[in-house]
């Protein structure tokens, strides 16, 4: 009986521990922000980062690397529609310099300028249509973009997106696959300029 009594008062415990006593919960994430870059993906697993909450690791991958005057540079990768990856990342003479692949998961060409005059290192993303869109701030402070004008091939001239921010920066994508640039202004406000549609027509710097 006083067996029973024990048996009987443990799974009670339990059962109370179980109702009133929670989970322990999943230890925070930590994330880190690279200047001129979105959050890294430093989140739990099923957690996306909000920052980075449409990056598709299948069409974009980022990694470091050493420059020729020995810093370390954000490379950021993005997949052609054809397959291909392309590389890009901020020159020690300031530049945008890409590279990619001559097919899908084969050789890679040679490396080539971009031009323009960045203040750090680029983030980009691919469009819904399949076009590649790199991003980079200019040591004015405003923001600027190099697209292609047709799926795995050619570029637009740099074009200047306006606006007036710090290295505190990044891009996303939406739920409708449209491209979304947010940034913190030197007053510490943040702005958006977002495509009105995928693919196209940005709306203009506003605070959020």
């Amino acid at each position: 009986m006083r067996h029973q009594r024990k048996t009987l008062l443990a799974v009670l415990m339990v059962a109370l521990f179980g109702v009133f006593v929670s989970p322990t919960p999943t230890q925070a994430a930590v994330a880190t922000f690279t200047p001129g870059h979105a959050l890294a993906a430093a989140q739990p697993s099923g957690v996306e980062s909000s920052a980075r909450k449409s990056d598709d690791q299948a069409s974009k991958r980022v990694r470091t690397m050493s420059s020729d005057v020995g810093t370390q540079v954000i490379v950021v990768g993005l997949r052609n529609q054809d397959g291909r990856w392309e590389e890009f990342w901020r020159g020690s003479d300031c530049a945008l310099w890409h590279r990619w692949q001559l097919s899908p998961g084969g050789a890679w060409s040679g490396i080539v300028s971009m031009g323009g005059c960045l203040a750090e290192d680029v983030d980009g993303q691919a469009n819904a249509d399949g076009r590649l869109e790199i991003f980079g701030r200019s040591p004015n402070q405003a923001m600027y973009h190099i697209w292609q004008t047709t799926p795995n091939c050619c570029w637009s001239a740099w074009t200047s997106m306006g606006g007036i921010l710090t290295s505190n920066w990044n891009t996303w994508k939406n739920s409708y696959g449209g491209i979304v640039v947010d940034g913190q202004s030197p007053n510490g406000y943040w702005y958006r300029n977002y495509q009105k549609s995928p693919s196209c027509c940005y709306s203009g710097w506003f605070q959020i």
